[in-house]
């Protein structure tokens, strides 16, 4: 085969393989929506509509952490925030408890109601017991980016943006399933994570409820995998998803309603089970340090998300270290 002819393949299957980008991109702005925001627009959208924000900030707390990723409740309302290598222990009020040191690299976390730590790294969980014993799970491959924990009963739920599923794990360590897998016979599309935030979230029902944040909704599934609903629409309006991949974080309050948090414009709301939009829990204004840098909504701090016995939101800043504590505005000081 000539010079010229072996060029002249080449030339082919880069223009090949353009197109097949320029498809892909599309595709990927269909579902995905924009992301970002003119910057004319930014101060619309930063603006919450003070009718529709029924919370009020009750506390704030100093995690004491350089970098935070995390934050659990476990027994007796107990507050858990991870970082790094270390697991800061909190009472309801805030008030230091222990700090227990970890592995590095810590990113997620849950705990059992018998006082057990299931802490996530890049690629595997590490369980500290209730006595103190820390012992480590096989790792998720190569291609894992665990993001979330969820305990429930005998089972570990696993949210791993990389391999894009959620792994199910019993007590052990063993993998017994997988959540999330691309199905379209069963309707499951499969997850969506451009940037490596995928949560998920057990309820008292025992339904699994999961962000899926490339398409802009989120999903409950059975333990078995069964999808059995979706909800969300991308948009910059206050009940819906902005930007490319929202919402990042989710947590479940004791009557199945669901908060969730953005990234890029930062605010925190909540939806019923079913999703529609009830509440405000936090706007744009009160995290100036997470928002949109000049427009591009794909930047800026996430906020993870945990719920007590009370009802309260606690809501992990992750550009501030601290644990932000909501409470509804008709409920009295605690």
């Amino acid at each position: 085969m000539t010079a010229t002819r072996l060029t002249q393949l080449a030339i082919g299957l880069l223009v090949v393989l353009a197109a097949a980008l320029g498809i892909y991109a599309v595709a990927r702005m269909n579902f995905a929506g924009p992301s970002t925001l003119p910057t004319s627009d930014m101060d619309k959208f930063e603006k919450t509509d003070p009718t529709l924000i029924k919370y009020r900030e009750l506390d704030s707390i100093k995690t004491g952490l350089p970098k935070v990723s995390g934050i659990a409740v476990g027994p007796d309302d107990h507050i858990y925030v991870c970082g790094e290598s270390a697991i800061r222990v909190l009472g309801p009020n805030g008030a230091s408890i222990k700090s227990i040191e970890a592995g590095p690299g810590l990113r997620a976390l849950a705990v059992a109601d018998d006082g057990t730590i299931y802490a996530a790294t890049t690629d595997h969980v590490q369980v500290t017991a209730p006595d103190g014993k820390v012992s480590a799970w096989p790792g998720a491959g190569d291609k894992a980016i665990f993001t979330s924990v969820a305990a429930a009963g005998e089972r570990v739920y696993v949210a791993d943006a990389g391999n894009l599923v959620v792994w199910e794990y019993d007590k052990t360590g063993k993998v017994t399933g997988t959540i999330g897998r691309p199905d379209l016979d069963k309707g499951v599309q499969g997850f969506v994570a451009p940037s490596p935030h995928l949560d998920v979230a057990v309820g008292r029902d025992g339904l699994i409820r999961i962000s899926n944040p490339g398409r802009l909704r989120v999903e409950t599934f059975t333990s078995q995998g069964e999808l059995l609903a979706s909800w969300g629409e991308p948009g910059n309006g206050i009940s819906e998803f902005v930007g490319c991949c929202n919402p990042t974080d989710i947590a479940l309050l004791r009557d199945g309603s669901v908060v969730t948090s953005e990234k890029g414009l930062p605010r925190v709301k909540v939806y019923a089970t079913t999703g529609e939009f009830q509440c405000v829990v936090a706007g744009t204004e009160l995290f100036p340090e997470g928002r949109c840098s000049t427009g591009d909504c794909t930047k800026g701090a996430a906020l993870d998300l945990a719920a007590d016995s009370r009802g309260r939101i606690l809501v992990l800043d992750t550009a501030t270290h601290e644990v932000r504590i909501f409470v509804r505005k008709e409920e009295p000081a605690q």
